[in-house]
């Protein structure tokens, strides 16, 4: 017997990366496909079972249309038993009326705890679920605590990270249980649609923007497109330097599904000299210059803004 383990779909879901309307739908029918074709492979496995803990869904606003969508999905595969075990926040989104799928089971206090049948009998309990197959005997819990399958045996992966923070946190991919007269074998299969990665590069003085802009460019080039991407931006530019984190983003997004660019850079003004320019732009410089309230890291924003702006470069456009 071959039970495929999935934990926290998050189907419906919102990233923790501000994306834009269009690209958090692409997001989110990338999760759906990737759902589909974990389903239609399952059977060609030779998977009788697929257990769905944690979230179901991303959100408690899931429309009648979305559910259908999944019954009509889960329906396409009779021979495959999905059990999916309701969170508190799914049990808003789903109800037994919202099952059609005769394939789809849902756990849940007020819908049912147990499912059973020649072969297997699954119970859900408050803090564990209780697995016993018939033919070999075999009795295992899976926690609802940490995921661990069988105690302190491996941990259930996430099926995709939800943003940055939390693909540095979890594994991601989904289980299988195989359970034979040999006893119970778990195998971890990674498995996900997009890449996170978080770059940095340390600029000089010396530097103008478009060396500055051509060593970003390559270095983020260099992932494929379903990539998010975090690149930090270390080190001292030049007075006059337009490091503008929103341009550069928009800018390589043509490259990866999404850039995010943190500045942390500091303006070198050991070698400025403003008393020898009278412009409005050196005296806002010798002003922020003088300012003994300022930190360095402020002091150097500060003037990166004021810089931009006078000289019609507004910061973020």
């Amino acid at each position: 017997m071959k039970i495929l383990l999935c934990r926290d779909l998050r189907l419906n879901g919102i990233c923790t990366v501000s994306l834009s309307a269009e690209k958090a739908s692409e997001w989110n029918n990338a999760r759906f496909r990737k759902f589909e074709r974990l389903l239609h492979s399952a059977p060609k496995d030779d998977i009788e079972y697929m257990f769905i803990i944690g979230h179901l869904f991303g959100t408690t606003l899931v429309s009648g249309d979305y559910i259908d969508s999944i019954n009509d999905l889960i329906r396409q595969e009779p021979q495959l038993k999905v059990i999916t075990f309701l969170t508190n926040e799914d049990s808003h989104a789903i109800s037994s009326a919202s099952v059609e799928a005769e394939n789809l089971h849902v756990l849940w206090p007020s819908i049912g705890t147990t499912y059973e049948d020649e072969q297997i009998k699954v119970t859900l309990g408050e803090e564990e679920i209780r697995v016993e197959t018939k033919a070999e005997s075999e009795k295992f819990p899976i926690s609802l605590k940490n995921y661990r399958v069988d105690g302190n045996g491996e941990r259930i992966p996430s099926f995709e990270p939800c943003g940055y923070e939390d693909a540095l946190s979890d594994s991601f991919g989904y289980m299988i249980t195989r359970i034979n007269e040999q006893g119970i074998r778990n195998e971890i299969r990674s498995d996900t649609i997009y890449a996170y990665r978080f770059l940095k590069t340390i600029i000089t003085a010396s530097e103008t923007e478009e060396v500055i802009m051509a060593r970003i460019r390559k270095m983020v080039s260099a992932n494929d497109e379903a990539t998010f991407v975090r690149l930090v931006i270390n080190g001292t530019a030049g007075v006059g330097v337009n490091v503008d984190t929103n341009r550069i983003s928009k800018e390589l997004m043509q490259y990866v599904f999404y850039a995010e660019v943190i500045d942390e850079s500091r303006i070198d003004l050991s070698r400025y000299q403003p008393e020898n320019d009278i412009s409005l732009t050196n005296e806002f410089v010798r002003l922020a210059l003088n300012d003994p309230s300022l930190s360095e890291a402020e002091r150097s924003a500060v003037i990166r803004i004021g810089w931009n702006a006078l000289n019609s470069r507004e910061e973020g456009k």
